[in-house]
């Protein structure tokens, strides 16, 4: 979530290489609309985030398995 509120910014880009429709490589100027988006992450810690519906546990090899789930039942007690 992001704190406060901000309008749509526009910033510039001086010089941005495109291709035209006859295959001609040009630079020229352009500019971007910028605005603060949610990035649909969750904090795991102060400095760590993961994308929503990660799972660690799954990521873990066969054999760590029943480690890491007693663990988890560990921490939940």
């Amino acid at each position: 979530m992001v704190m406060g509120s901000r309008d749509k910014i526009t910033v510039p880009i001086p010089h941005q290489i495109v291709r035209l429709t006859n295959w001609k490589i040009v630079t020229r100027d352009t500019s971007k609309r910028w605005q603060a988006q949610n990035t649909k992450r969750r904090r795991v810690d102060v400095a760590n985030t993961v994308p929503h519906g990660y799972n660690a546990w799954d990521m873990a090899e066969e054999e760590d398995q029943d480690l890491l789930e007693a663990m988890e039942f560990l921490a939940d007690a």
